[in-house]
């Protein structure tokens, strides 16, 4: 009786782990198959993180049983944690900036993050920017330059504190950014 409990549970255990390499196999062949082939290296990173996020957002769905017309699945909206970010994708691929860092940040919209990337003009390195990308109508993005006050090379988001970074240029200058005016202030 022991022997065919274990024998049981041995091939339960086997059918995960074959479903789980299977989902996985799944998602990294997704990322590279069909119309992402010959993608560079970065944006496969981004297409493989948003694959997988997606992926993620299937398994935590909730069906919203009250909706007319029968059962929707209903997102949860994940809570947006603000914070400095090590990296910052270009959305457009546009590769106009080189982004040196970046910040998140709650928006008025739950689940909707606002993000400010910082770095300097490809086309000028001496000139540094900051991108903002705020939500705005359902399903759209809404993205604001803002150029340095000079041209001190690229910034870096240094600190925060609600709404205001502070961001340091490669020669030292300081200023603070406030995201939702684009304004800098000199900081000394």
């Amino acid at each position: 009786m022991k022997k065919s409990k274990f024998v049981m549970a041995a091939a339960a255990m086997a059918l995960v782990l074959a479903a789980g390499v299977g989902v996985y196999n799944t998602f990294q062949a997704s990322a590279v198959d069909g119309e992402y082939e010959g993608y560079p290296a970065e944006k496969m990173e981004i297409v493989k993180r948003q694959q997988h996020d997606q992926m993620i957002a299937k398994q935590t769905a909730k069906p919203d049983m009250k909706a007319p017309g029968g059962p929707l699945i209903k997102q949860e909206d994940p809570e947006v944690v603000p914070g400095i970010l090590d990296q910052v994708d270009d959305p457009m691929s546009m590769k106009v900036i080189n982004y040196t860092n970046g910040w998140r940040g709650k928006s008025a919209q739950p689940g909707r993050a606002i993000v400010a990337g910082a770095g300097a003009l490809t086309e000028d390195t001496a000139q540094g920017v900051m991108m903002v990308r705020m939500p705005g109508q359902p399903g759209t993005l809404n993205f604001e330059k803002f150029l340095t006050p000079g041209k001190h090379g690229a910034v870096t988001i240094e600190s925060y504190k609600g709404m205001d970074l502070t961001i340091v240029a490669q020669d030292g200058t300081k200023w603070s950014f406030n995201v939702a005016s684009g304004k800098f202030t000199d900081v000394k």
